[in-house]
């Protein structure tokens, strides 16, 4: 393997986010001593450890490109170097980072910095601010300081300091999560080692966005759609795989969204609804994700009177301006129990779950469900979340069949976990029926449990072979930006997205106005099919079944 073809393997490793790969594969072409990608391998060896959280080597990597090429002023590195230090929780050296690649970078290089900067001033204390606001080079820098934290740069320039801000605390924010945001383009090579066309093609570049936007439509450009995720925190990967989804739906305007993490603390996001509905240009609110955090700010965001469109499932959480946008777990329930109970013909049933929220959520709603469809919830037991025992629950399900004749074993967790538990349900009892949630829509985590869950049935409102063209179109798409198939969570974040999108490309220029379209949407075809309807916007459910390792649709 020639050192090209190296360095092309890891850069596709860097971009489906597998990072230990890419890491390996850089360090392999480091050592070969070839120099004509030198640089761009030191800079992508960063951004692949930066992706793994290894911060401290990740900084060290840019310090060894940096001496190898004292000359150079690329903005890539402080670009990069901000990064790492605001997922380390150093707000004021991000800055101060970004400050510096904002002087040498060219318009687009500040379009990917603008975000970070506003984004990081937000959560500065006012001594942070004002201290901060006497160092920054770049007036676009303290401009935005300025205009977002009134009074700092007045502050420093008469050496003003307020006694209570110095010691005021940091928001309670942890930075940084496993899946990093879009990291700057890798650095230009040295003069002295450009590559040849052939060697350029070989290693690839990702094209620049395409506006996927119909003629003539056009979007306003003042108006703002804000985020509230969980970016970090126990929840991470599911608001990583959301964010995923809403960024697909603003191809072209990345600029339009204001994203913001939550983390897993309902007082932080409340924090930040406030402030996000205190500034006109944002006309909606896509998330939160979880109950917990949905149940603080649907109430706020009536209050506010900002549209919200919750990416929870809780539908006692919708109000006038608060829409659901995916379906509850007792619909979810509904469908699965009737088809079990009516199609299957099964009467007595047993839950295997993980005690926690979700698990305890599903628990209710499937035996309220089941009790209604006419079976009876005979077993269940609980589970440390993430952590099953196969052969505890082995020994348990085969009591459970010999001794209660039960005939299905309902496991509400995530695809990874679900099918570890199922296998173990099937070791000891081959004919049970299986039935999960949508989480177990997972088709790459099924498919390689192979038997051990065919035959699995469960409800959902996105399935990838749905084969219509709106949802062949988002799969397609999906798969070229991120290199991986999209989930339900992806499918109903990037309907959100789009929903809001199209309002405002429909003419809305005001929350009402964006209220309004959501709440007379009909027929909408994105990833999923959505119509408005008592309490937000109904996505249509199907039931889907596991066989041979395929998910598909019960009809088929």
């Amino acid at each position: 393997m020639t050192p090209t073809q190296g360095i092309a393997q890891a850069e596709d490793a860097l971009r489906r986010g597998e990072y230990a790969s890419a890491v390996t594969g850089f360090s392999d072409y480091l050592a070969t001593g070839e120099t004509t990608f030198r640089a761009r391998a030191f800079f992508e060896l960063a951004q692949a450890q930066y992706g793994l959280e290894n911060y401290e080597a990740a900084l060290d990597t840019l310090d060894d490109l940096q001496d190898q090429y004292p000359k150079e002023s690329w903005p890539q590195i402080p670009a990069l170097r901000g990064d790492i230090y605001y997922a380390l929780g150093k707000r004021t050296e991000a800055i101060r980072q970004w400050d510096i690649a904002w002087q040498r970078g060219s318009d687009s290089d500040r379009q990917f910095l603008r975000t970070r900067v506003e984004q990081a001033i937000d959560e500065l204390t006012p001594a942070e601010a004002t201290e901060l606001a006497g160092e920054l080079q770049s007036d676009d820098v303290r401009a935005m300081l300025g205009s977002r934290v009134p009074g700092a740069v007045a502050a420093a320039e008469h050496g003003e300091t307020d006694a209570a801000a110095r010691t005021a605390a940091p928001p309670p924010v942890r930075h940084g999560s496993a899946v990093p945001p879009p990291a700057p383009p890798p650095p230009p090579a040295p003069s002295d080692e450009t590559a040849t066309a052939e060697e350029a093609a070989a290693l690839g570049t990702l094209p620049p966005e395409n506006l996927n936007i119909d003629a003539g439509t056009a979007l306003d450009s003042s108006a703002r759609v804000a985020v509230l995720l969980p970016l970090t925190g126990p929840d991470r990967t599911y608001g990583q795989r959301s964010l995923a989804g809403i960024r697909l739906a603003y191809t072209g305007f990345p600029r339009m969204l204001i994203v913001r993490d939550t983390g897993s603390q309902p007082e932080l996001a409340s924090q930040l609804l406030s402030t996000l509905a205190s500034d006109p240009s944002v006309l909606a609110i896509l998330g939160p994700l979880r109950s917990s955090t949905a149940s603080t700010l649907a109430p706020l965001a009536e209050q506010l009177q900002i549209p919200m469109l919750l990416l929870a499932r809780d539908p006692g959480l919708t109000g006038p301006y608060v829409l659901q946008v995916d379906t509850s777990q007792q619909e979810q329930m509904r469908a699965l129990a009737d088809y079990a109970v009516h199609t299957l013909g099964l009467s007595r049933l047993g839950v295997l779950y993980p005690d926690d929220n979700y698990g305890r959520g599903y628990l209710s709603a499937f035996t309220d469900e089941a009790k209604r469809a006419g079976a009876t919830l005979v077993r269940s037991s609980s589970y440390r979340p993430g952590e099953p025992s196969s052969a505890a629950q082995a020994a348990m399900v085969r009591a459970w069949v010999s001794g209660d004749n039960v005939q299905a074993v309902f496991i509400p967790d995530g695809a990874a976990t679900a099918v570890k538990v199922a296998a173990a349900v099937r070791s000891a009892a081959p004919q049970l029926q299986l039935l999960g949630t949508e989480s177990w829509n997972q088709p790459d985590v099924l498919a390689a449990a192979a038997g051990r869950v065919d035959g699995a049935v469960f409800a959902d409102s996105f399935f990838i072979g749905a084969g219509t063209p709106s949802t062949t179109d988002f799969v397609t798409r999906f798969r070229a930006d991120n290199g991986r198939d999209p989930t339900g969570f992806e499918a109903r974040a990037y309907d959100a997205g789009m929903l809001v999108r199209e309002a405002i490309a429909q003419g809305a220029r005001s929350r009402g106005a964006v209220l309004q379209y959501l709440r007379a949407v009909s027929g909408y075809q994105g990833a999923g099919s959505i119509a408005s309807g008592a309490g937000g916007l109904k996505p249509d459910l199907v039931l889907l079944q596991v066989r041979d390792g395929r998910v598909q649709t019960i009809s088929q």
